[in-house]
């Protein structure tokens, strides 16, 4: 009973509150604790506020987000919240700042096998991508999205999407 009591303290995020108060910033983190995406989400969503600019949070044994024995195949596994963060850091491009929110602190996300790493960067994080217009071509390089003729259909496109 005391381990099950344990993952819930760490899961509702009361465990980084006191780590963190005793702690304060740190540059790297580490998470080789649960393997359950809840508290890997929740490690993720209390420590990134604590984690200095140019730090990093590995999250470990994200293979977890697949497996049944953890609650997985999920739409709200550990994997899947990593990708929607990859959403946030992708609307800091300005066509989405009216319409959606970016990511405020995480800088980059990089996957690896069993592996998420995040990048600290607040000043990275809230720059806005501005939209740049060349009509296909730039100091002598030419854009070919103007000048393909290949179409793809959708049948052959879903050929890469090959691990769904």
């Amino acid at each position: 009973m005391a381990a099950k009591t344990s993952q819930l303290i760490i899961a509702s995020g009361d465990f980084w509150q006191g780590f963190f108060a005793k702690a304060g910033s740190i540059d790297v983190l580490l998470d080789d604790g649960g393997h359950t995406f809840e508290q890997q989400i929740v490690t993720c969503y209390c420590a990134t506020q604590h984690i200095k600019d140019g730090g990093l949070l590995v999250v470990e044994d994200t293979h977890t987000s697949y497996m049944e024995d953890f609650g997985g195949p999920n739409p709200l596994s550990f994997v899947n919240y990593a990708k929607n963060i990859v959403d946030g850091i992708n609307y800091r491009f300005s066509a989405f700042l009216k319409t959606k929110q970016s990511e405020p602190i995480i800088s980059s996300v990089q996957f690896f096998e069993s592996i998420v790493a995040f990048e600290i960067d607040r000043e990275l994080a809230n720059m806005i991508s501005e939209h740049v217009v060349n009509a296909g071509e730039s100091m002598s390089a030419k854009d070919f999205r103007y000048e393909d003729n290949v179409t793809i259909t959708a049948s052959n496109l879903m050929r890469a999407f090959r691990y769904d």
